[in-house]
């Protein structure tokens, strides 16, 4: 695990930052996500001190990846845990770049985490003046929901309001230790907008994407070049608003020191 530098980043500028009595762990699925806390690379698979007190884990994508990360930070001996990043929407409401701040979390298997009400309560305040969804279910699923349909059916099935792959296995660690934990997700890809398999086939676990193989799923469906512009501009309005979530909220997220 690496231990980095301990600046932090305050409305675009660089400084030390006194101790919390806490510690957090950030857990980001990709590079860009966790690059929201750090001016240096946090490496995939490792955690990065931002702070004294403020880890920061780029996992990769998937539950397996995010309860590893998990374990680690809480063997790191973190007093809290957040599932930071990006999710698509499934409520139709919602647009490239909302936050949303669920108060609970469901898998696939039923199993439903509430996040902590303080803290949860504590970000809702920092935030009200964004387009905030402070309430509701992110449901974790295993595979990226690709389009239209298999979104739709999902809220009817669930009315979550978003869905991630991560999310839950942060929870689920989080409740084994006795730890609080939120989530704290932009919306990347709307009810209305279809990822490209061209896409998802290229990228590995961390968002790095092998040209040869873009190359070969664009011959293949040739088609799909005309979804990359909006998911493109989606993605800029997604990462955009967790920047100013961390900027708004602090590298701590508002999580309450101990008295």
């Amino acid at each position: 695990m690496g231990i980095g530098p301990l600046c932090t980043r305050h409305g675009g500028g660089y400084g030390w930052q006194r101790a919390l009595s806490t510690r957090l762990g950030v857990i980001a699925a990709l590079p860009f996500e966790a690059a929201c806390f750090s001016s240096t690379p946090v490496y995939p698979g490792a955690y990065q001190a931002v702070t004294p007190d403020v880890y920061v884990f780029c996992a990769g994508m998937g539950a397996h990846n995010a309860s590893q990360a998990a374990q680690a930070l809480i063997a790191a001996e973190v007093d809290a845990l957040v599932s930071w990043g990006v999710a698509g929407a499934l409520d139709p409401g919602l647009v490239c770049g909302d936050t949303v701040l669920p108060v609970q979390v469901r898998d696939s298997e039923q199993n439903v985490y509430a996040t902590d009400h303080a803290w949860h309560a504590a970000l809702k305040n920092r935030l009200e003046q964004q387009r905030l969804f402070a309430d509701g279910t992110i449901l974790s699923v295993q595979d990226v929901q690709h389009d239209v349909r298999s979104k739709s059916d999902l809220y009817q099935a669930t009315q979550a309001q978003a869905v991630d792959m991560e999310s839950a296995a942060v929870a689920r660690v989080a409740q084994d230790a006795n730890k609080p934990f939120v989530v704290v997700r932009t919306i990347f890809d709307t009810v209305s907008m279809r990822i490209p398999a061209s896409s998802t086939n290229a990228t590995d676990q961390y968002g790095q994407v092998s040209i040869p193989k873009l190359m070969t799923g664009l011959a293949r469906k040739p088609a799909e070049v005309l979804q990359y512009p909006q998911m493109i501009a989606s993605f800029a309005k997604a990462k955009k608003s967790l920047q100013r979530i961390a900027a708004l909220c602090g590298y701590d997220l508002c999580f309450p020191p101990k008295s």
